[in-house]
């Protein structure tokens, strides 16, 4: 019974802690750490959850080679032009941000490119 107690308690944090916006880590390595089964159903609706451990790992332990064939696979060729185009891409949206807001300070309308009069 105050076991119980002690995982709505726990529960109760959790969802608090969550509402609140702060990261939230599952980390079963604890034998006892409640994150283990906070999403449990007797009907689970997932096949398969899964984790990127980031380019280091990748890069040591994978030798560069990922195999989950995703479009979004920092290992694909296509991953590597779409890195590049989007590096492109924040550039030129950079640069005219930049100059969207000089026109902004010096008064002009920066859609038409007129000076506004008041």
């Amino acid at each position: 019974m105050k076991d119980k107690k002690a995982n709505k308690k726990q529960v109760q944090e959790m969802k608090e802690h969550l509402a609140e916006g702060k990261e939230w880590l599952i980390n079963p390595k604890r034998i006892g750490n409640l994150a283990r089964t906070c999403c449990h159903s007797c009907e689970p609706n997932l096949s398969s959850l899964t984790n990127d451990y980031g380019a280091k790992y990748i890069e040591e332990h994978l030798k560069n080679d990922c195999f989950c064939e995703r479009a979004s696979c920092k290992s694909s060729l296509s991953y590597k032009m779409m890195d590049e185009t989007n590096e492109k891409s924040l550039e030129m949206y950079q640069t005219l941000r930049y100059h969207y807001r000089c026109n902004v300070f010096y008064g002009k309308n920066p859609i038409s490119g007129f000076f506004i009069f008041a």
